[in-house]
């Protein structure tokens, strides 16, 4: 397990960021087939399974962000901001999940938190203009979940893809434990070429408009109730040890 250095974050409601040392928990069942674990770490977004930060495009900065805690901030406007990790696994999975611990400053375009591509193929979530949450398979087909989101709320997202079955959606608010779930249909999507890309998507020009603290992603599928499971400790992931 990579352990990077403690820091320290003032509560910020019923689920927040803990303090400790970032790292991988490998008991944890959402580390089964993980591809990456990134949080934000002396201005840049490392790579918890490489300890290597990601190649920094445009201006995002680190921040701490209320109700957050250590974020990257992503500023959008349609530029290339966000961070690229070259030489990552190409292959085109059957299953996936991409967790994202964020939030959002602005909601009026298409924004991506992760993709796994830079060539307009393979997957990606992302919100729409309306803030409606989004999986996306490039050049095949964008599956809306029945979740929208808001500005300025501290968000605990998961999608996990069952092969071509379906996806499973949990959306739980950091700041009050709500949580909202949701099941829709799914797709097989085309192989994507190895660059992951953090707060941004493949056309490089739909950036987030807010705020990252974690993302992951894994060629397993966890179920519904693995989903819930995990949202009674969202941070345990990036943070295993970590104190509340």
């Amino acid at each position: 397990m990579l352990a990077l250095a403690e820091r320290r974050v003032a509560s910020r409601g019923p689920f927040q960021m803990p303090t400790g040392r970032p790292g991988v928990d490998q008991s944890h069942f959402a580390s089964r087939n993980l591809l990456f674990s990134g949080v934000p770490f002396n201005s840049g977004f490392v790579n918890l399974l490489s300890g290597k930060a990601g190649t920094k495009n445009g201006s995002p900065t680190e921040s701490i962000v209320s109700p957050l805690g250590r974020s990257s901030v992503v500023p959008g406007g349609g530029s290339f901001h966000g961070y690229t990790y070259t030489g990552q696994d190409a292959t085109n999975f059957t299953s996936n999940t991409i967790a994202v611990i964020g939030s959002f400053n602005s909601i009026a375009t298409t924004q991506y938190f992760f993709a796994n591509n830079t060539n307009s193929n393979g997957v990606g979530i992302n919100i729409t203009s309306a803030g409606l949450l989004q999986w996306t398979m490039f050049g095949v087909v964008a599956v809306s979940s029945t979740i929208t989101l808001v500005v300025n709320v501290p968000y605990f997202i998961i999608a996990s893809k069952n092969g071509s079955t379906g996806i499973s959606w949990l959306v739980m608010r950091l700041d009050t434990g709500v949580i909202v779930t949701a099941s829709t249909a799914s797709g097989t999507p085309n192989a994507g070429n190895g660059t992951y890309i953090v707060g941004n998507g493949v056309t490089t020009t739909t950036p987030m408009i807010g705020n990252l603290a974690a993302v992951m992603f894994s060629s397993a599928y966890h179920a519904p109730a693995l989903l819930r499971q995990w949202a009674a400790n969202p941070w345990a992931l990036w943070y295993p040890g970590g104190r509340y």
